[in-house]
């Protein structure tokens, strides 16, 4: 090619390279741009569905990793290379606790965390399989020992230098956990002292045992979850010399720590209550251990039987324990003295007698004790009153003991005894103190003296003995006396008795003694009991039965002693009237033996011995009373009468009357207390030749008569019970007998009738009413239905109110289908009503009203379709059924008979009919009737009259159908006279019924003029047409 080609060539290459140019660097653009414009994206979740991630950190199980570490995926298109990537923790409730992580690995990109924005940047331009390598090491971490529960929102994007990626959501869920408390043990907690013998102190609460080991305001329980409440869980109490109680009831209501142990623990919070109760006379220290409770785990206050064996780490307890002691500070204990021993109280009493020997002022087992010291000081006693002056005297036996008796002071009255010795001693000596009188004729004064021990330290509390004194004694005196206790009544159970005093008053005081002040009561030395027996009481007054005790047996060397404050009284035997018999006894002074003390040897008496040479005697009489008639051996369980039954026997046989002093009884009476079915109920006796009257009125069966008990007792054998009603109530029925003397009435003796009703059947009575239950009527061939019943057809049900359905049948029928039976229901809602044409037979059913189920049966009717039907004579049959039973059946006999040519049997004498039959309001403007003949008018006003003739005589129905007012009356009477008119018309019947057909049965009626008389009480409409029809038929 020549240069100068190439030249040309090259030129044109040049150009186009220009031409060019312009478009592919346009191209490049617009590929950078659309390269530019989609940003990367970020998939933390790998395959499953949505970018986002969801993880849960656990407090103290290390860092949680909060992407999908092998499923996490980064898209940047066709750009492999991203520049940076962020994660920022959105919330940082726990701050500098918080903090996010990556591992940079291999892949030279930079991994920086800042703590205060809670962002953590990945830098260096790298592949995105680099970055998705170390976004994939993405964890969080939180040191927190009580972190926030709130959920942390991370968001992390990447970018590739040019977009940014949209924030994908990584949600971290915080699961904390229980960290234990911890109990620094190094304090000494305490309560606060008590008292020895403190049994109800109020004890220290929890946190102020807690509180009490804190120096300088340190807590000595700790916990690192922020907020964890305090308490504790005893695991051990001593309880050698005490008990330890808790209260969750700040200290209302007490509990024991029962057997605590490590296995076994009881929980307390901080307001719960524990104190210490100590044993009696303990002094010294007490405690309980136990570790520390943060209350989590969902147990209340008061839980016992916890196992805390395991503690410490997470757990509710504390791996340590602690030891909580109190101080029981030591009391004396007062000494005492016991001057009556084993009885009641401290204090003693006892008697000094003149020329006597002294008295010792305390009880032979009286006790001296201290129960925190085994010796006494000394001891003082005291006489506090001395009338007799220097000739009263105290005196102690101190032999072998340590303890000095100062001379008794008659100035003071003291006797001083003075140690130290042992209670032991001290006690012996108490024992053996005695008084002493040597006054001639002392005064009568009650002494007193007073006891006081000391042990050194207090004294003790004062124990009291007094001493009767009582001049040298002389026997009572007793008067020839015969006591008489008065009336007791035969039979009597329960007398009232006498108190002593007031029989002897009553003798005039036959008791007498020479020493001043004596006392008085009895030494019963003898009790005839044969016709009854002797009771005492030392109750004043006897409070009842079980005061009263037998005097027997009692002899002279065997006497019952009683106070005059006793009582006696004399109980009969049974049925006896008459003297009672002696009660023997002496005078007793009262100054030896007590009150109710038995078996006393009275035989040595007079002189100086508390009982008189002479004895007495009491007596009672026994005045007769009349003994009541008594009836007994009636059946103890119930009889049963059923419904319908016979009279039933009561008692038969077995009922038995007794009189012990009578031989003749005036009347019995038998009372059926609750004749709930009033004149029905009657009590039936056989009385034939016993010489008694039987009458019964009211429920009560009245003998009367003089009789023998045997004759009584017959009758009353032969009484029963009878029920006549036909719904008895089935209430028990209570029966009464009782017998009466000449005197009185014997009390009563009931049994039990048990009543059992049963059902009785419905019943019809189709006739009305006519005489008996069934009906006769006539069916007339071609004039349509005809009612099978009297319109006075009634239906009953003694012991039920409703019917459950009624059956119609024809039991006969000649013509099969062409006979029909029909009901009207009409406003009864209750009742439904079928027709069986094969059986001919018409069902009514449905629980309703004997009045729905009466007025539906009036309506039925018979009719037979055939032109000539077969005129045998039909049966048809009226069956009820209740709820339990059904009906005797009842038939209506039904007759045919050819309609008679009315106006050739009976001659029509009225003149024709208008349909407008108005002005007929009055009997004057009645309108004429033809007879059998279907009639029309219009109920549009209150009174409508109209009269018909019969030429002779024939029974008559007068019928008035499609009366739709319904309320109102047909009212049919006959001229009182031939001629006459309306004047004093004569009154044969009428319909009332709510039905919208009325029939008037008239029977057979003579030959006259007749008025019907329609009374509208309903709707009053022009458009209401009823019919009336006057059925006439000659005589049979």
């Amino acid at each position: 090619m020549s240069e100068c080609n190439v030249m040309n060539t090259n030129k044109r290459r040049s150009r186009v390279w220009l031409w060019l140019l312009p478009l592919i660097v346009l191209a490049y653009q617009v590929a950078i741009v659309a390269a530019a414009a989609v940003p990367p994206t970020l998939d933390l979740n790998g395959d499953a569905p949505g970018a986002d991630f969801s993880a849960t950190f656990t407090e103290d199980e290390g860092a949680e990793a909060i992407v999908s570490v092998t499923g996490l995926t980064i898209d940047n298109g066709e750009d492999t290379t991203l520049t940076a990537a962020k994660a920022t923790l959105t919330n940082m409730p726990d701050t500098v606790h918080e903090s996010l992580a990556a591992n940079a690995g291999a892949t030279g990109l930079t991994v920086q965390y800042a703590e205060e924005s809670g962002q953590l940047t990945i830098k260096g331009s790298a592949s995105v399989d680099a970055y998705k390598e170390v976004l994939r090491t993405l964890t969080y971490h939180n040191t927190s020992q009580s972190p926030d529960f709130a959920d942390r929102i991370v968001l992390v994007t990447v970018s590739d230098g040019q977009m940014t990626s949209l924030p994908a959501t990584s949600t971290v869920a915080i699961n904390a956990v229980n960290d234990a408390p911890v109990l620094d043990n190094s304090g000494e907690m305490t309560l606060v002292a008590i008292n020895e013998d403190e049994t109800a102190s109020a004890g220290n609460s929890v946190m102020t045992i807690i509180k009490s080991a804190e120096t300088g305001g340190e807590d000595r329980i700790t916990d690192a979850d922020e907020g964890s409440p305090e308490g504790i869980a005893v695991i051990e109490t001593g309880s050698a010399n005490g008990v330890w109680q808790y209260s969750i009831t700040a200290g209302a209501s007490w509990l024991p720590f029962d057997a605590v142990s490590n296995t076994s623990a009881v929980l307390l919070d901080g307001a719960a209550r524990i104190r210490f109760v100590p044993n009696p006379n303990f002094s010294g220290s007490a405690g309980f251990s136990f570790r520390a409770w943060d209350q989590s785990g969902g147990r209340p206050n008061g839980s016992t039987g916890i196992d805390v064996s395991l503690n410490g780490g997470i757990t509710p307890f504390s791996a340590e324990s602690e030891m909580v002691t109190i101080n029981i500070l030591t009391a004396n204990d007062l000494p005492l003295v016991d001057l009556n021993g084993p009885a009641a109280d401290s204090d003693y009493a006892t008697q000094f007698y003149e020329s006597g020997a002294p008295a010792p002022i305390a009880d032979p087992a009286a006790t001296v004790s201290d129960e925190d010291h085994a010796s006494l000081a000394s001891l003082i006693v005291t006489l506090t009153n001395r009338p007799d002056g220097a000739a009263e005297s105290l005196a102690a036996t101190t032999t072998g003991t340590n303890i000095t008796a100062a001379p008794y002071d008659p100035a003071t009255g003291r006797l001083v005894l003075t140690g130290p010795d042992t209670t032991a001693n001290f006690q012996q000596v108490v024992r053996l103190i005695a008084y002493n009188n040597t006054s001639v004729g002392p005064a009568t004064v009650v002494r007193s003296v007073t006891v006081v021990a000391n042990d050194g330290v207090n004294d003790g509390p004062v124990a009291t003995s007094t001493i009767a004194v009582h001049p040298v004694n002389s026997a009572p005196v007793l008067a020839p006396a015969a006591l008489a206790l008065g009336n007791v009544a035969e039979d009597t159970t329960q007398p009232a008795g006498a108190m002593i005093a007031q029989l002897l008053a009553a003798a005039g005081d036959p008791i007498t003694d020479a020493d001043t002040g004596a006392q008085e009561g009895i030494a019963i030395i003898g009790a005839d009991s044969v016709h009854g027996q002797w009771q005492y009481a030392t109750a004043n007054p006897p409070a009842g039965a079980a005061d009263w005790l037998p005097v027997a047996p009692v002899s002279p060397t065997a006497a019952l002693l009683l106070t005059d404050t006793s009582w006696l009284r004399f109980v009969p035997a049974p049925n006896y009237a008459g003297q009672s018999g002696n009660l023997t006894f002496r005078a007793w002074d009262r100054t030896s033996g007590a009150n109710g003390l038995r078996d006393v040897d009275v035989s040595a008496n007079g002189g100086t011995t508390a009982f008189s040479v002479n004895s007495g005697t009491l007596a009672a009489v026994v005045t007769p009373t009349n003994d009541l008639p008594i009836v007994a051996g009636l059946p103890a369980a119930p009889l049963l009468y059923v419904e319908d039954d016979d009279p039933m026997l009561l008692a038969g046989s077995t009922l038995t009357i007794s009189d012990v002093d009578n031989t003749l009884l005036s009347s019995a009476t038998v009372r059926l207390t609750n004749p709930l079915d009033g004149d029905a109920e009657w009590l039936l006796a056989t009385t034939d030749g016993l010489g008694i009257t039987a009458a019964y009125a009211d429920g009560v069966l009245q003998l009367t008569g003089a009789a023998s008990p045997a004759a009584y007792q017959q009758v009353l054998r032969s009484v029963s019970y009878w029920n006549a009603s036909q719904d008895p109530s089935p209430d028990d029925r209570l029966i009464e007998f009782s017998a009466a003397d000449n005197v009185s009435s014997g009390p009563t003796a009931g049994l039990v009738v048990q009543v059992q009703p049963v059902n009785d059947p419905p019943e019809i009575d189709l006739d009305g009413v006519g005489p008996g239950l069934d009906f006769v009527t006539t069916f007339f061939i071609n004039r349509g239905p005809v009612l099978v019943s009297a319109q006075s057809m009634t239906v009953t049900d003694i012991d039920n109110t409703t019917l459950k359905s009624a059956t119609v049948r024809i039991t006969n029928p000649q013509d099969g289908q062409a006979e029909i039976l029909a009901a009207d229901i009409t406003g009864v809602s209750n009742i439904k009503v079928s027709y069986d044409l094969a059986g001919n037979t018409l069902t009514l059913n449905g629980v309703d009203s004997l009045a729905n189920y009466q007025r539906v049966l009036r309506t039925v009717t018979y009719n037979n379709t055939l032109p000539q039907p077969d005129t045998a004579t039909r049966q048809i049959e009226f069956i009820l059924a209740d709820s339990a039973g059904v009906s005797d059946a009842r038939r209506t006999s039904l007759t045919f008979a050819v309609a008679p040519n009315a106006r050739l049997l009976l001659p029509m004498v009225t003149w024709a009919y208008p349909r407008s039959e108005e002005p007929n309001d009055t009997c004057a403007q009645a309108l004429g009737l033809m007879l059998n003949n279907d009639q029309s008018f219009q109920a549009d006003d209150e009174n409508d009259w109209f009269y018909f003739d019969l030429p002779a005589a024939a029974d008559v129905v007068v019928e008035m159908h499609d009366f739709t007012p319904l309320t109102g009356q047909i009212v049919v009477a006959a001229e009182s006279e031939p001629g006459q008119g309306c004047k004093n018309p004569r009154f044969l019947a009428n319909n009332g019924s709510s039905d919208s057909d009325k029939f008037v049965p008239l029977g057979q009626q003579p030959a006259g003029r007749y008025y019907v008389w329609v009374i509208n009480d309903g709707l009053q409409s022009a458009e209401a047409i009823y019919r009336l029809y006057i059925r006439a038929v000659p005589p049979a």
